[in-house]
């Protein structure tokens, strides 16, 4: 019988309907989980919120400082709870996969970045997206973890501010406003590459690197020749044409694969390269179509390329017109229903409906 109960109080805990007086039962039962899942609710009565933000488990209050759809000014309060892990969880916040979430408050942003524990700042600005006009105020912190967060904000930064980061004389900060010039300069590229090769750590920094940062002939002859960078070379688009040539035709797929998908390469010089996308396949949209998500004459190109992976990226991008909706929602490759299902989740024409099968 106890199971049972537990069962239906856990099923209680997310009904739309329970009503307030149920929940501030549930928060206090002696079922630790009930708290703090009535905490994580998309919707709480004021007064459940004013029960939640000095229940006596900080988890629960901690489990509210994480509530995505919680009002940010009612998280925000949580500044000023007595634990400083409730304090670490605010600075964390919302994980919400594919979700907006509203920002906090300025003044919260401020109390967490003045945090008297290092951690807690520091967590701030690395798993939170902190609004970039708090991060330009970082550009000259004594942390250089915030300095380095400052970079975040780039576009928003003063001139002087971005040559002090590029001359930090902490490294991790250098390496971050280097990063930001670096599809531009082909001096940092080469710093970062160097600086950055052989760290595990370091690995997706030097992807971003190999893929988008500005190439001298010397550094791209010498990258083309490394197994393990040639497939994130072969997309960079300051790598010479002769190199591409040579990548279309390298024994390596995946180096084919990225070859293919180049922003300037027309259907047919596509077609003229070896390479294969299966359904099962995981892509990552391509940033250059990304970038033009809302140019609805060049989504229409890319919903009729012959190429998957451009039909894919078109599929997620929010200018994709009606016309290519309804194309890419008979698209044989099942990777491209699906990701147009996910990102428009309005159905399709009925022209479409009555002869899709």
């Amino acid at each position: 019988m106890g199971d049972r109960r537990t069962k239906l109080l856990h099923g209680l805990v997310w009904n739309k309907a329970a009503p307030a007086d149920v929940l501030l039962r549930l928060l206090g039962h002696e079922d630790e989980w009930l708290g703090r899942a009535v905490a994580r609710r998309a919707v709480l009565p004021q007064e459940v919120i004013e029960a939640v933000l000095v229940h006596p488990d900080r988890r629960v209050r901690a489990a509210f400082a994480e509530n995505g759809a919680a009002d940010p000014d009612q998280r925000a309060r949580l500044v000023d709870d007595p634990s400083p892990g409730v304090h670490l969880a605010l600075a964390w916040g919302p994980q919400a996969y594919r979700q907006p979430v509203p920002p906090l408050p300025d003044r919260a942003y401020e109390r967490l970045l003045d945090h008297p524990r290092s951690l807690v700042r520091e967590e701030l600005v690395v798993w939170s997206v902190v609004p970039a006009h708090i991060l330009v105020g970082l550009a000259d912190h004594e942390d250089p973890v915030l300095r380095k967060a400052a970079c975040g904000a780039w576009d928003r930064l003063a001139d002087d501010a971005r040559e002090r980061l590029l001359h930090d004389e902490d490294r991790s900060a250098r390496r971050a406003a280097a990063v930001r010039v670096c599809p531009e300069d082909e001096e940092r590229t080469t710093w970062l590459v160097r600086e950055l090769s052989g760290q595990p750590e370091d690995l997706w920094t030097l992807h971003e690197v190999l893929t988008s940062g500005r190439l001298d002939r010397e550094l791209a002859e010498a990258l083309v020749e490394e197994d393990e960078y040639r497939a994130h070379i072969a997309a960079n688009p300051s790598l010479p044409p002769d190199l591409v040539a040579r990548l279309a035709v390298d024994p390596e797929p995946r180096v084919r694969l990225q070859v293919s998908a180049r922003p300037e390469l027309t259907e047919s010089e596509r077609a003229a390269v070896e390479y294969t996308v299966d359904t099962e396949d995981r892509l990552p949209a391509l940033g250059w179509v990304w970038e033009r998500r809302a140019d609805a004459a060049f989504l229409r190109r890319c919903a009729r390329s012959a190429h998957t992976w451009l039909r894919r990226s078109a599929a997620i991008c929010p200018g994709l017109p009606a016309d290519a909706v309804e194309r890419l929602a008979q698209d044989e490759d099942f990777a491209v229903r699906l990701l147009l299902a996910e990102f428009h989740p309005e159905p399709p024409p009925p022209s479409c409906s009555s002869t899709s099968t």
